[in-house]
């Protein structure tokens, strides 16, 4: 019974062999831990704002930056500034909840004062320090290969252009931020003053003037009133039907419908009124209104035919019972079918004597005035169109996902989003108030704020989960519409009228407004479905790789109790009170500005970079930076060595015959040293070049080439021990090369040949041999490194686009490359310099090559420790493989100088070339000093004001 039941066992047992082998590594980090990621934003209006803030509360590891192309946030708010400009939401509503303002003036603040006050919020909290004002972004295309977004970013200061990337891009820039003029014919043609409320002329007055203004949305149900008050002239405004409504208030007013002063002092005084729950706030809260706005917007109920009634006896009250005006003026449309404006003052302006109305279409411009389909023609001295912005959800600059672009995507389909934020094909982009975004549902400030931190949710989950790049599927945002649609009927948003809800078409689908109420769309927000994303990890990783080495960064941090699973309520019921876990705030956090609240909690599980993360973090890359440094510093140095004694072993060629043999006689010796120059001078611009399109292995035979490769494979601070270790070892090594030299001319006959022949044959061959195993061992470049674990391949390229502020692993356009090179002045001075040390470097041709390794690599060891070290090394990467090889052509041209002012009839102190060189080393300190002065001015502009060096966000010369 017993065998049987072994049997039984083997047979029921898996089969070992069965499992199916990897080369799946753990990675060597706790969960948690926060990959570096660069974020990019478009626009600094509330939504670039509010996303400040919430990356900076709730994330770390992250670089941020937001182009704005005003010269001021506010977005909407500083481009909009006709007269009567006011926000349509209650003053106290329409605001960050993270920073009331007590002492707004009105209940409907002017569009001056919502202004000041996002200036201000940018101010005291330091936005300005990632905000780049007057920069527009031109272009953004997606890089699948290092799943970045690239950038092309135009410095309106300067007219510059320069590329930027970002591995998450954000467009705040708005919907209601790209106007336009009306389409009439001839609307050009006008020669009066035809202006925009979206792009007002401050200096335009309208006094004494015919003005006629099309359009009655919102922003003509405002400019309106304020045009009337003049009453030296006549207004006429051209429009369809539309619905206004007042808000009732129970606050104190002054004579001039503003917050009276008492009042101000009220709400400044109210302890409760940063958590609105005072009984004052309550009643007039904006937020109980847009509940009841949601209710109003439901067809053939009860309360929405109450509130139709409603609004309607306030417009004839308003309109003076004037039939003609109470038919033009009152819809037989539903309420809330267009959006719902309070337009303080305008029913009532409509029935003064210096107003007409008029609703006769428009037929087209002409010189003097309008043509209306009556055949009237209606002279007039200005043209004030309110005809509002282009709401197509088509982006302003072209965005090139991974099928295409958006601007095509959303113009020649209806545009859909998920959740209004998010576009299949497009992985990593994010959208505020996209398609379906709860645009009429009250104050945009609460919505971005809920926006933000549901976008900062999606990018922390990347940063610690080794994702590469996130788009929701194309069958969730099918179906999401398809359940949009089957909603919008049931509204009132969807009924018969003209409305940019619907694009400007009366029958269109809505695609402006979120399938429900504004409380709806935040609680939407609250669950992340992760069924409905497409993911892509990193190098192709196993998805659960993040999981690390089974510790979690909670655990890791100090001062953290290890209890930290327990609950609250179950320490309470222990007795002892609840476990806490102290961690150092986050280096890039800022401190929260005096007089607003306290921030609020974190949202969701927060993981916590915490000390011990970093330290591993450190551990790593010194880990990773002792495995290059096997891996490419010998074969490197190897190389050049190799190459170094090809070159130097004409010395020794000419003490061993080769001068007599030859007949080089006279000036003759030096000038066949100058054609060893002229073949340097004819290669070395294109060898950088030919190295990044073949790669190392194959040309890794010049010393700018060798140059180039070391600065690709270490921060900026690393390089110059590297270099000085490499240019050392070949000069120790070329330093036996007189012994080598020696021994090789003892071969004298040997094969019928010359002694000093077989100095140059015998190292020749030892260098054709060494091309093999460079073939083998030698790896192109970090992204090619065969020897590279994905996870230390991933590590080297963040430390390395961290440290210069680019991408290492984009292409390089190499004609672009070129000419930025040679108008660069700085690559000629810095030539200039390196010409100098070469001419110095003829005289010694016997150095004390063991003091100089000592002193060399020293000397690199203090520069990268101390991060000073001049001149500059060129760090973008396109420019980088162009100004090596300029400088050591100029170096070239000084060995040709060196070689003809050491002459053979100065032997034998040789004191002109001695003469000449010591002056070559008295410009080359200057020059150097200078430019470290002009570097570090430069630098300094970059910090305090913002410029962009070198084309390139972020980048700083190297002293």
């Amino acid at each position: 019974m017993a065998s049987r039941l072994a049997q039984l066992a083997n047979q029921l047992a898996p089969d070992a062999n069965a499992i199916k082998k990897s080369d799946y590594a753990v990675l060597e980090q706790p969960i948690g831990t926060t990959r570096r990621l660069r974020v990019a934003c478009v626009g600094a209006g509330m939504s670039g704002m509010n996303m400040i803030r919430t990356l900076r509360l709730h994330l770390t590891n992250y670089e941020h930056v937001v182009y704005e192309k005003n010269p001021q946030v506010g977005g909407t708010w500083y481009e909009n500034r006709y007269p009567g400009c006011k926000c349509d939401v209650p003053s106290h509503n329409y605001q960050f909840s993270w920073r009331p303002n007590p002492e707004w003036s009105e209940f409907f603040s002017p569009a001056s004062e919502i202004q000041e006050y996002l200036c201000r919020v940018c101010e005291e909290e330091k936005m300005g320090e990632v905000i780049k004002f007057e920069h527009l972004v031109n272009r953004a295309e997606w890089r699948e290969e290092t799943g970045t977004w690239r950038l092309s970013v135009l410095n309106q200061r300067t007219n510059e252009t320069f590329e930027d990337y970002c591995h998450f891009l954000l467009d705040g820039s708005g919907i209601l931020n790209n106007w336009k003029w009306p389409a009439i014919p001839g609307l050009h043609d006008f020669q009066g003053t035809l202006l925009h409320t979206a792009n007002w002329a401050n200096d335009f007055s309208w006094h004494g003037k015919t003005v006629a203004v099309i359009g009655n949305g919102s922003s003509g149900v405002q400019v309106l009133p304020e045009a009337q008050k003049a009453r030296t002239f006549a207004t006429l405004e051209l429009l369809a039907q539309g619905a206004g409504e007042g808000i009732m208030n129970e606050i104190e007013l002054d004579e001039d419908g503003k917050f009276s002063a008492r009042q101000v002092e009220k709400f400044k005084s109210d302890p409760a009124f940063t958590t609105s729950s005072s009984s004052l706030w309550k009643r007039w809260s904006m937020e109980t209104f847009q509940s009841l706005t949601m209710l109003q917007t439901q067809k053939n109920t009860e309360f929405a035919k109450q509130m139709q009634q409603n609004a309607k006896a306030y417009m004839t009250a308003a309109l003076n019972g004037d039939e003609r005006l109470c038919n033009a003026m009152i819809p037989d449309f539903e309420l809330g079918c267009r959006r719902l404006t309070p337009g303080v003052g305008y029913l009532e302006s409509l029935s003064e004597s210096n107003v007409t109305v008029v609703t006769d279409p428009i037929v087209k411009i002409v010189a003097g005035g309008l043509e209306t389909s009556a055949g009237q023609t209606i002279v007039v001295d200005a043209i004030i169109c309110a005809t509002g912005f282009d709401v197509s959800f088509r982006p302003r600059f072209p965005i090139i996902g991974r099928k295409g672009n958006l601007q095509d995507t959303w113009s020649q389909n209806l545009p859909k989003a998920y959740m209004s934020c998010a576009v299949p094909t497009f992985p990593n982009f994010f959208t505020f108030l996209g398609p379906n975004a709860p645009i009429g549902h009250g104050s945009v400030f609460t919505i971005t704020e809920h926006i933000a931190k549901y976008l900062t949710r999606i990018i922390k989950k990347c940063q610690t989960e080794n994702i590469k790049a996130i788009e929701p599927s194309q069958r969730a945002v099918d179906d999401l519409f398809e359940h949009i649609q089957a909603f919008m009927p049931r509204t009132s948003w969807a009924g018969n009228c003209i409305s940019w809800f619907k694009n400007g078409t009366v029958d269109g689908p809505v695609t402006a407004l979120h399938p429900g109420s504004r409380i709806h769309f935040f609680h939407m927000l609250e669950s992340f479905r992760g069924e409905d994303w497409e993911y892509t990890y990193l190098e192709g990783r196993n998805r659960f790789a993040y999981l690390g080495n089974g510790y979690s960064t909670k655990e890791l941090g100090e001062g953290t109790r290890l209890g930290t699973w327990m609950s609250r309520t179950s320490c309470r019921c222990l007795g002892k009170p609840s476990p806490t876990i102290t961690t150092p705030t986050p280096t890039n956090a800022k401190p929260r500005a005096s007089g607003g609240p306290e921030p609020e909690e974190p949202f969701s599980v927060d993981h916590v970079e915490s000390e011990a993360t970093q330290q591993v973090t450190k551990a790593r890359e010194r880990k990773l930076l002792r495995k290059v440094d096997l891996y490419v510093l010998p074969w490197i140095c190897i190389t050049y060595a190799l190459s170094l004694i090809d070159r130097t072993n004409i010395a020794a060629a000419k003490i061993s015959g080769m001068e007599k043999d030859l007949n080089l006689t006279g000036n003759k010796y030096s000038i066949a040293l100058l054609i060893f120059f002229i073949t340097y001078i004819l290669t070395e611009i294109p060898s950088n070049a030919i190295l990044r399109r073949i790669g190392p292995r194959t040309y890794l035979t010049i010393m700018p080439a060798t140059i180039y490769v070391i600065t690709c494979w270490y921060k900026r601070h690393e390089v110059q021990q590297r270099l000085a270790i490499w240019f050392v070892s070949g000069s120790v090594i070329s330093g036996f090369t007189g012994i080598l030299s020696y021994g090789l001319s003892q071969m004298e006959g040997q094969g019928g040949l010359r002694g000093w022949r077989w100095i140059f044959i015998i190292p020749g061959l030892v260098t054709i041999i060494a091309t093999v195993p460079v073939w083998l061992f030698v790896s192109d470049f970090p992204e090619k490194a065969r020897w590279l674990k994905p996870e230390e391949s991933q590590l080297l390229r963040e430390r390395l686009s961290r440290d210069s502020g680019e991408d290492i692993s984009a292409e390089v356009d190499t004609k672009q490359g070129f000419k930025e090179a040679l108008k660069d002045w700085k690559v000629y001075v810095l030539g200039s310099i390196f010409g100098f040390n070469v001419a110095l470097s003829q005289i010694l041709t016997t150095p004390p090559y063991i003091f100089s390794a000592i002193v060399s690599i020293g000397t690199g060891m203090i520069a990268d420790r101390v991060k000073l070290r001049s001149p500059f090394i060129v760090a973008y990467s396109m420019l980088r493989q162009f100004a090596v090889p300029v400088q050591t052509v100029c170096g070239g041209i000084g060995g040709i100088v060196g070689s003809l002012v050491f002459r053979a009839q100065d032997y034998p102190g040789y004191r002109p070339g001695l003469y000449a060189t010591f002056a070559c080393m008295a410009v080359n300190a200057i020059i150097a000093g200078c430019l470290a002065l002009y570097f570090w001015g430069q630098n300094k502009k970059a910090d305090n004001e913002g410029v962009v060096l070198e084309g390139v966000p972020g980048f700083r010369y190297t002293l």
